[in-house]
C-alpha cells in the first residue's frame, strides 16, 4: 500500500511539473504580463518573480600586456547586466525556476579583443537558469535539482564557474544534482554535468560566443559533514571529460580527489584547509598535479566586526624535462576568486583565470565601521614554483621566479534593502619572473551599483 501511495504521489507531482513548465513557456510567449492576467487567479499555487540590474564602470591598464607602450594596453568601459527570474512553486517541495540574463557594454576605448570595437555593444541574452527542484523526492530525505543551475561546493575553489569566457555574466552548470541527507549533519551530493562550449538553449541576439574553450562532461561525488559552516569536513571525487572546440581548448580525461576542513580551534580563531590531487590524461600527456589552499582567521568580536586573516595557496607547475604534465588545472574555478588583475595576467601564459604554478602568501583585513559599510584590504606575494616558460617574445625573464606583489581593496555599501554599491581597486607590481620590458604596473578600478527588485 505504501509503495502504491508513493507511486501515485510521484505521478501527481510529475504531472504538476509538466503542467507548470507548459504554463511557463506559454506565459512567456503570450500576454502573461497583461493587467488582466496579473489580476486573475494564478493557474498554479504560487508564482513569484523578480530581477536585478548591475551597473559597472571599469578601467584597467597593462593587464594583458605588462607594457604601458603596447597598443590597447589601456581599457575603459561600462557594463550593464539585466536579469529577470521567475519561480513557480506547486507546494513546499516542488518548484520550477527560470532566469533570463542580458549584458551590454559601452567601450570608451577600442576593445582589447577582436573586432576591437568602440561604443555601445549589445551582447547576448541567455537563459542562465532553467531547472526543477524537488525536495523530499520519492518520500526520501533527497533533494533533486534537474536542469540549468548554479553550483558552489565548499569555498568555490574548484567548483563554481564553468563559463570563464563570458566573465561574470553567467556561472551556470547544465546538471542533474541529487543531495541525500544521510544524517542530521551529513550530506552526500551526486552531480552529473554536461557543459557544451556554446550555449545549447535559444539565445537572444546570438553572436555564437563561446563559454569555454572545450566541451565537457563531469561527475562529482561530494560528501560533507559538519555541525555548522564554521565546523565542517568535506571529501570529494571529480571526473572530467574534455573535448577541444577552440584552438586553445583541452582534450582528455582526468580525475581529482580532494578534501576540505573548516574548524574553530578557539572561540576567536578559525582555520580552513583544502587539498586536491589530479591524475589522468590531458592533451596527450599524463597529468599528475596537485593544489592546496589554507586560511587562518582571527575574529576580534568587536563593534567593528574586525577580522584579520592569512591566506596561503600552492598550485603545482609543469616541471621542465619530464614527460608528465604537472601543471595544476583549476577545473571549474576559473574566475577572479582572489583578484581581477591576477585572473587577467594569467591569460598571458595559460588562459584567463587558469591559475597554476604558483605560491602566494598574504594577509587580509576586513572590518565594518558602520552597519551598512564593509572595507576589505588584501595583499599577496606571489612566486612561480617552476620556471617552465621560454623567453621567446620577451614576456618572461631567463631566471626569475618572483611573480610580484598584488593588492586589493574593496568598499561595500548597502544603501537599502534593494540598493548596494561597490568601489574596488587592485594593483599588481610584476617581479623578476617577467622580462625587464614587461614589468609595467597593472591597475584595475571598478565602480558598481546594483538594484534588486
Amino acid at each position: 500500500m505504501q509503495t502504491k501511495r508513493l507511486l501515485l504521489t510521484t505521478r501527481v507531482r510529475l504531472h504538476r511539473l509538466a503542467f507548470g513548465l507548459a504554463t511557463l513557456i506559454a506565459g512567456g510567449a503570450s500576454t502573461a504580463l497583461s493587467d488582466g492576467l496579473l489580476n486573475a487567479e494564478p493557474p498554479v499555487p504560487a508564482w513569484t518573480w523578480g530581477g536585478d540590474l548591475r551597473l559597472r564602470d571599469e578601467y584597467f591598464t597593462n593587464a594583458f600586456t605588462l607594457d604601458s607602450t603596447a597598443p590597447l594596453h589601456e581599457q575603459s568601459y561600462q557594463r550593464l547586466r539585466e536579469r529577470f527570474w521567475s519561480t513557480v512553486a506547486f507546494d513546499d517541495d516542488v518548484a520550477l525556476n527560470v532566469r533570463l540574463t542580458c549584458e551590454n557594454w559601452e567601450w570608451d576605448k577600442d576593445a582589447f579583443s577582436p573586432p576591437f570595437q568602440r561604443g555601445w555593444v549589445t551582447s547576448e541574452g541567455v537563459i542562465d537558469l532553467l531547472n526543477c527542484k524537488w525536495k523530499n523526492a520519492f518520500g526520501l530525505p533527497l533533494r533533486l535539482i534537474m536542469g540549468r543551475q548554479e553550483i558552489e561546493m565548499g569555498d568555490g575553489w574548484l567548483i563554481f564557474d564553468p563559463s570563464p569566457l563570458d566573465g561574470s555574466r553567467t556561472q551556470y552548470f547544465n546538471a542533474a544534482r541529487g543531495t541525500l541527507q544521510l544524517s542530521a549533519h551529513t550530506t552526500l551530493d551526486l552531480i552529473f554535468v554536461d557543459l557544451p562550449a556554446f550555449d545549447g538553449l535559444p539565445v537572444l541576439n546570438n553572436q555564437h560566443t563561446a563559454l569555454a574553450e572545450q566541451s565537457e562532461r563531469g561527475r562529482i561525488v561530494y560528501l560533507s559533514s559538519g555541525t555548522s559552516s564554521s565546523s565542517q569536513a568535506d571529501a570529494y571525487f571529480i571526473q572530467r571529460d574534455m573535448h577541444r572546440v577552440l584552438a586553445n581548448g583541452d582534450d582528455g580525461q582526468f580525475s581529482a580527489a580532494g578534501a576540505r576542513v573548516v574548524g574553530m580551534v578557539s572561540p576567536d580563531w578559525q582555520v580552513k584547509a583544502e587539498a586536491v590531487y589530479e591524475f589522468g590524461t590531458k592533451d596527450d600527456r599524463e597529468l599528475r598535479a596537485w593544489g592546496s589552499i589554507g586560511q587562518a582567521t582571527w575574529f576580534a568580536r568587536d563593534a567593528g566586526n574586525n577580522q584579520f586573516y592569512l591566506v596561503a595557496e600552492a598550485l603545482s607547475g609543469d616541471r621542465p624535462g619530464t614527460s608528465q604534465d604537472e601543471q595544476f588545472d583549476a577545473l571549474w574555478g576559473r574566475y577572479p576568486r582572489w583578484g581581477e588583475v591576477p585572473a587577467l595576467v594569467y591569460a598571458l601564459e595559460t588562459r584567463i583565470g587558469q591559475f597554476g604554478n604558483m605560491l602566494r602568501i598574504g594577509p587580509g583585513w576586513s572590518f565594518s565601521p558602520a552597519k551598512a559599510y564593509n572595507i576589505t584590504l588584501n595583499y599577496d606575494a606571489i612566486w612561480a614554483l617552476e620556471y617552465n616558460r621560454g623567453t621567446t617574445g620577451g614576456l618572461f625573464s631567463a631566471v626569475g621566479r618572483f611573480r610580484g606583489h598584488a593588492v586589493q581593496s574593496f568598499f561595500r555599501y548597502r544603501l537599502s534593502n534593494r540598493w548596494r554599491a561597490l568601489l574596488q581597486g587592485e594593483s599588481f607590481l610584476p617581479g623578476d619572473y617577467y622580462a625587464t620590458g614587461k614589468r609595467a604596473t597593472v591597475t584595475f578600478l571598478r565602480e558598481e551599483l546594483a538594484w534588486t527588485f
